[in-house]
């Protein structure tokens, strides 16, 4: 349905295409009630409980969902519609042929069938393309759509009344004025034939029969209504008769029985008869009789023959042309009052010619009563009426459509604000504010002069996990970040994702105590697992915390102050909570400026690689180098320790990682006293949790003409930590061929039955380790012990940290135990590396 507009207007003008079936239901109650419509109905009422019974329908009716190859369903049904409607049209402004579907004599039916039949289309089109149920126009729209299709089928409908009713009185009309004509000329024909027999009751025998002989031809002459007279005896044998009486007696006519039942009844004044033989012949014929008065033994009577289509005024004959107007002579006699000489033997045939009709009591000469069936022939007037007044349906359902994409309109642009207020204002993947709309909270809660603590949250190693597991559960773990912030932030004024990882919590008015106590609660809630299916991930939160007074109103001083405070507490290790204070000012304008100068040796390629020797001490050889990022800046060194934190804190890592794998790669392709010797190289969580890293790493080493048994792909042991997503990683890197080394074993979560479990074969034992281990105590077991659980398991042991000969003598007594440290070298360039190795292979 969107083809051509959209859903919800769709959805708006079905409801509409149900006010119209019920507005039809209710006129149709009310035209029954509170109408009396003799004519014809307007909407008859079985039309009405049809059509209450399809709003019904539609009502109830759910979407239909059909294939996509039955949706040219939907336009099969537009263009039968649209058939439909030219085949009403073109009956109701032509001919109309009652034989033809749905077409009715009535116009207005006809109009409404028209109306009826192409809704029920349309709506059941809509129910094809459109699966939504609801219509989202609201209660007041929906009242003003009912009341406006209620009044204009009600004044379409109101329209047609009078129409019928003005019909209806024009038929009316027309009895009584055949009643008036045929009284009048009945009346004077009565006079007339009064005449004759006043002068013949006086009349002797034999002027008697001359006068009547001149009567007969006089009158005959002058009366044209009086076709024949006849002299009739007692015996009722014609005496003396005209030529057309004559021709009427020899057609055995005075024979018929009712005939002459009628001729024989006794009475003193004129009287008048008609049966369905005088009516159904040539002539239709009404008998006018008298009895002459005279002291002979014969009783004569004179019948006069009169001709019904006589008795109405031909100048009337063509108004009276649109109605047929008949006569219930009797059970038997239906006779036509239009000079059409037509009858009808009984009413149900009569009714089988026509549709509508009224019935009125006639009176003739207020002796005789009758009943007239006074139909329509000729349906021009209505149908001229409802082509007009169909004109009203046609508006008013064109200003329902307009009425509806009016609404829809403003219903779609209302929604289209909405959508860009919540995407101006609120994230779009967790639904919390954004950053503007948060500053402007800010910006508001300092106006009003209130005490506000921002609360800077940064998910802890989220970048990592999210090249590990992908962005689409990264998302989703943002996602649990949110609804666990809005569980436990109960106090905050407003949460807000302020960027990727990061998030934001508003308080006005709380205490430092309270403060700490809920954060810490969110900070809890946020540490816990985050089951994403098969892979669990765990994630910690730094927090950093800012707060501004009532006199202070700068809303960028306090979210960096809560950036900085969050920087700190990243700093410190992460997992903490930490108040700004003005003593880390400095602390943070240092990493700005440390994170912006690596980011300038990064791009200009200033970031050099070093290399330590690691040594076998039961040969003394070179077994293996550590490459080791350095970074000379302004003439000088800056420690690892200093840039490659602030890398890991800003994203860095990534950048100082690939540079120093290309590095040490060229440097092992490109130089022969690499031959002999393994590599180490540092990896980053984040590193290692890129999307397809082994792949990447494998490609990129073989296609360096090396070997990955060349490499050691050394992480840190609190690595070790993100146990669900590194492992998988470690064991693809081992199944592949690389050597994985533990950086700093015993500094972080590790403990010795953990070992048993670790993807890596060699341990790199930290310094802290060696210490006081040249004489015998504790510190020395504790070092054997590692020593030998490592061996035991078939791990390589490397001593970090080694630069006191005593400890190289201890260490000399154990197989198979490698050291590294400044008692062998520091770490060295390339150069230096290279005149080092060829040194030892000569000595």
């Amino acid at each position: 349905m969107s083809v051509f507009f959209s859903r919800t207007a769709a959805n708006t003008l079905y409801l509409g295409f149900i006010y119209v079936y019920f507005v039809v239901a209710i006129l149709s109650l009310v035209e029954k009630l509170f109408f009396s419509l003799e004519l014809m109905p307007i909407i008859p009422f079985p039309s009405g409980l049809v059509a209450f019974a399809l709003g019904l329908l539609l009502l109830v009716l759910k979407p239909v969902t059909f294939p996509q190859k039955a949706k040219p369903l939907g336009y099969v049904l537009i263009v039968t519609g649209l058939a439909l409607l030219a085949h009403f049209q073109i009956n109701i402004w032509g001919e109309p042929n009652t034989r033809w579907l749905w077409i009715h004599a009535n116009g207005f039916i006809t109009s409404l069938n028209a109306l009826l039949v192409l809704s029920l289309l349309c709506a059941v089109t809509i129910k094809v393309f459109n699966t939504e149920e609801r219509a989202h126009a609201g209660k007041v729209a929906r009242r003003i759509m009912f009341v406006m299709i209620l009044l204009g089928f009600g004044l379409w409908h109101l329209s047609g009344i009078k129409n019928v009713e003005r019909e209806t009185i024009n038929a009316k009309s027309k009895v009584h004025l055949l009643e008036t004509m045929v009284n009048r000329n009945v009346a004077k024909y009565s006079a007339a034939l009064g005449r004759i027999k006043a002068r013949l009751d006086i009349m002797n025998e034999d002027d008697f029969h001359k006068l009547i002989a001149v009567d007969f031809t006089i009158y005959t002459a002058d009366y044209e209504a009086i076709e024949g007279l006849t002299l009739l005896n007692t015996e009722l044998e014609p005496v003396k008769a005209t030529p057309f009486a004559e021709r009427f007696i020899q057609k055995g006519i005075l024979d018929d029985p009712d005939v002459q039942a009628w001729l024989r009844r006794p009475s003193e004044s004129i009287k008048y008869g008609t049966t369905a033989a005088t009516l159904s012949a040539d002539v239709p014929i009404i008998m006018f009789s008298f009895f002459i008065n005279k002291n002979s033994e014969e009783r004569y009577q004179v019948l006069a023959l009169l001709n019904v289509d006589q008795l109405i005024d031909s100048d009337y004959l063509g108004y009276l042309d649109a109605y047929a107007a008949y006569v219930e002579i009797s059970k038997n006699i239906y006779f036509s009052l239009n000079a059409q000489n037509k009858f009808y033997p009984d009413l149900n045939a009569l009714m089988a010619e026509y549709d509508h009709f009224i019935v009125e009591p006639i009176q003739f000469m207020n002796r005789l009563n009758f009943k007239m069936y006074t139909y329509i022939e000729d349906y021009s007037a209505l149908n001229n009426a409802a082509k007009t007044e169909q004109g009203i349906i046609w508006f008013t359902l064109i200003f329902v459509f307009i009425y509806t994409f009016a609404t829809d309109s403003v219903y779609l642009l209302r929604k289209q604000s909405e959508k860009l207020y919540t995407t101006a204002h609120f994230d779009d993947l967790t639904g919390l504010m954004r950053r503007d709309a948060l500053t402007e909270k800010i910006k508001e809660l300092q106006k009003q002069r209130k005490t506000t603590a921002i609360v800077f949250l940064n998910l802890d190693g989220f970048s990592a996990v999210n090249n590990s597991v992908g962005h689409t559960l990264g998302d989703q773990v943002l996602v649990m970040v949110a609804r666990r912030l809005e569980a436990h932030a109960a106090r905050a004024e407003a949460i807000s994702r302020f960027g990727n990882d990061e998030f934001l919590l508003l308080y006005c008015d709380i205490s430092e105590e309270d403060l700490i106590v809920e954060v810490t609660q969110v900070m809890q809630a946020l540490a816990e697992i985050y089951p994403l299916g098969e892979v669990d991930v765990h994630l910690t939160v730094s927090a950093g915390i800012a707060v501004s007074t009532q006199g202070e109103a700068n809303h960028k001083l306090i979210l960096q102050q809560a950036d900085i405070a969050m920087d700190y507490a990243k700093q410190q290790g992460g997992n903490q909570l930490s108040f700004y204070r003005s003593a880390m000012d400095e602390r943070h304008q240092r990493m700005v400026e440390i994170r912006g100068a690596l980011q300038k040796a990064i791009n200009n390629g200033d970031i050099e690689v070093f290399y330590q020797p690691i040594h076998g001490l039961s040969d003394g050889r070179i077994a293996a180098v550590e490459s080791l990022a350095r970074w000379k800046n302004d003439d000088r060194y800056i420690s690892p320790a200093v840039f490659i934190p602030v890398a890991e804190q800003t994203g860095q890592i990534h950048q100082v990682g690939e540079l120093v794998l290309e590095r040490a790669l060229n440097d092992m392709r490109d130089n022969p006293e690499f031959a002999d010797l393994g590599v180490s190289i540092n990896f980053s969580p984040q590193q290692l949790q890129q999307t397809g890293f082994v792949r990447k790493l494998s490609a990129k080493v073989r296609n360096k003409g090396l070997l990955p048994e060349q490499i050691t792909v050394e992480i840190t042991e609190t690595v070790m930590s993100e146990k669900g997503s590194i492992e998988g990683i470690l064991k693809a890197l081992m199944a592949e061929g690389f050597n994985v080394a533990i950086d700093d074993f015993g500094t972080g979560f590790s403990s010795l039955s953990y070992l048993s479990r670790q993807p890596a074969n060699i341990i790199k034992i930290d310094r802290e380790f060696t210490f006081d281990t040249e004489v015998p105590g504790q510190k020395r077991s504790l070092l054997e012990a590692i020593i030998k659980v490592c061996m035991e398991l078939d791990k390589r042991v490397v001593i970090e940290g080694v630069e006191q000969e005593g400890l190289i003598h201890y260490l000399q007594g154990i197989d198979e135990v490698f050291v590294q440290g400044f008692y062998f070298s520091k770490p060295l360039p390339l150069a230096e590396l290279k005149a080092y190795v060829n040194a030892h292979k000569t000595s």
